[in-house]
């Protein structure tokens, strides 16, 4: 093969770097027929260099064959690079979303925590109007907490004998520390905070007095510490259900179909196979990359050759023709979710029930991930493209725990 190869680079330089970036080998194979059926009967690359040299018509055609070959192999590197790209852009708009959700959700946070602390202000200061003995609680409390902070500090510093308890002495002191750091807050602040605090109220978006501001903006935007869909997505907020987990929610872009698919079939994984969360996502991590999100069922270059693979998780040779059978036999047809899901199960409960039971003893996501890829995926190295099936595993968790 080597020889031929070089008669081809020979004739068209250009090949050197298509079949450089060749990762299937189909290039290679058509330029190798190409030189076989314009040398027929030579076996010799010594003998068909020869008569290529000889034969300047032959040596044309040849050149225009392997010149046509480039051009289309070109054309489909070029597609999958940009489909490949187009993925990844999709992958960092999601991370992007990502940050930002959790940036607005960091900044909803502080507003609640900053208006707890306002409306315990203005209790204060109105049980201070009112003259009542209860004003003096809060000063009080606070000031025997800044004399218990000092006791300790004095006997950390003047102590000579060894702490006999250190879980619970570090215990304590951790507690009146940040008992401590709440009191400065409290009557101090920070100046951070006060920077905070002010743009929070020339905005209008952090109320002096909150019982006084009960209504609800006319404009009918949604108040700052609810997201838009009415749900509060704070620690103290319900969470979608994972049973409702991808559904109803609009997905766009060229991962929508995956986004939408993915929680449906984790939750079936779960229930079914009895995986964790984080198990069931590296199953669908690898089917991601198999199917490029569900994109692709049929393999667009077969590694292998043949007929290459088939189905979300792109099952080749024998097991692709199990899989046949076996969908026939049940009356799916080859491209429904039904049949791929319905094989997968039988897959993991049969003939590669060691790849389940070894799914089952992975701590992490990424762990789940890669022994998936490695015992029911089986890849060539150079492209087992684990980064990408990291993307999608983590992208279907994310999907399945609500977005």
């Amino acid at each position: 093969m080597g020889p031929l190869l070089a008669i081809g680079m020979q004739l068209l330089p250009d090949l050197i770097g298509i079949l450089a970036r060749d990762q299937s080998g189909s290039a290679t194979d058509k330029v190798v027929n190409a030189i076989k059926q314009a040398t027929p009967g030579i076996d010799d690359p010594v003998q068909a260099q020869k008569k290529i040299n000889e034969d300047p018509a032959l040596r044309e055609k040849l050149q225009n064959d392997l010149a046509a070959i480039a051009l289309a192999e070109t054309k489909e590197q070029n597609r999958a690079n940009e489909e490949a790209e187009r993925i990844s852009l999709e992958f960092d708009r999601l991370e992007v979303q990502d940050r930002e959700r959790q940036r607005q959700e960091d900044y909803r946070q502080y507003l609640r925590d900053l208006q707890d602390r306002q409306e315990a202000r203005g209790m204060q200061a109105k049980l201070a109007e009112d003259h009542s003995p209860l004003a003096w609680v809060a000063p009080i409390m606070a000031f025997v907490l800044v004399l218990m902070i000092w006791y300790l500090l004095h006997g950390i510093l003047t102590a000579h004998d060894q702490v006999v308890n250190k879980d619970v002495f570090n215990v304590v002191l951790g507690a009146l520390v940040t008992a401590f750091t709440t009191v400065v807050a409290y009557y101090f602040g920070s100046s951070l905070g006060s920077s905070k605090k002010d743009d929070a109220l020339k905005s209008g978006v952090l109320m002096t007095n909150p019982k006084h501001h009960a209504a609800e903006p006319d404009d009918g935007s949604p108040s700052p510490a609810t997201p838009s869909d009415g749900t509060s997505s704070g620690p103290s907020g319900p969470r979608p259900s994972r049973k409702d987990s991808g559904a109803g929610r609009a997905v766009s872009g060229p991962l929508s179909q995956f986004r939408a698919k993915a929680p449906v079939i984790m939750q079936k994984l779960v229930g079914e196979l009895g995986l964790r969360d984080e198990q069931a996502a590296g199953v669908l991590g690898n089917i991601g990359h198999e199917c490029m999100g569900f994109q692709s069922l049929q393999e667009v270059k077969p590694i292998r050759g043949g007929e290459g693979g088939w189905g979300w998780c792109q099952w080749t040779g024998p097991r692709r023709r199990a899989f046949e059978k076996w969908a026939t036999d049940n009356n799916f047809d080859l491209s429904s979710d039904d049949a791929n899901y319905g094989f997968l199960v039988h897959e993991l409960q049969g003939s590669m029930a060691s790849s389940l039971r070894i799914l089952k003893e992975a701590p992490t996501l990424e762990a789940a991930t890669r022994v998936f890829m490695k015992s029911f995926e089986n890849p060539l190295a150079t492209v087992a493209g684990l980064p990408s099936r990291l993307k999608y595993a983590n992208l279907a968790l994310k999907e399945y725990q609500g977005g």
